[in-house]
């Protein structure tokens, strides 16, 4: 797990630019963290931590040592890189599913810039709802194994 020891050295590491709209905001330092499904960071001001997956976003106000918040930014399906949002959907569509991408609130910044999320769609078409459909219980009944 991150600790906020961990968190606030990273914010130290990642300051604001001078002039910036972030830092006339009171932000001085802003980082972003990707959390793997398992991992779990620090969250301030709340008994349970960020839990993965998911990317979450830091802002520290004043100084590095002081008032710290967070985020989550984007969780399973959604992107911060538009080209992992891309790469994921020709990846679906290779599968035979159509998929649609989709803005996800407007932009956010984190330590390598501006960016805005992306969702990842995939919808559903005659055959996979007559494929659920079927399913009954989990199992298709062309096989054995489970359908997930």
């Amino acid at each position: 797990m991150l600790t906020e020891q961990h968190i606030r050295e990273r914010l130290r590491a990642h300051p604001c630019a001078a002039g910036t709209v972030r830092e006339r905001r009171s932000v001085v330092a802003v980082y972003g963290l990707q959390l793997a499904a398992g991992e779990h960071a620090w969250q301030p001001g709340a008994s349970a931590p960020h839990a993965g997956p998911a990317y979450v976003i830091y802002e520290a106000h004043g100084s590095a040592n002081t008032a710290v918040t967070s985020w989550v930014a984007a969780r399973t399906g959604q992107f911060r890189d538009e080209r992992l949002a891309v790469a994921a959907a020709a990846r679906l569509e290779a599968a035979g599913l159509a998929v649609r991408l989709r803005p996800v609130g407007g932009p956010g910044v984190d330590h390598l810039g501006r960016f805005v999320v992306m969702e990842v769609l995939a919808l559903a078409d005659e055959t996979l709802l007559a494929l659920a459909a079927r399913a009954g219980g989990g199992v298709t009944p062309d096989c054995d194994s489970p359908s997930y």
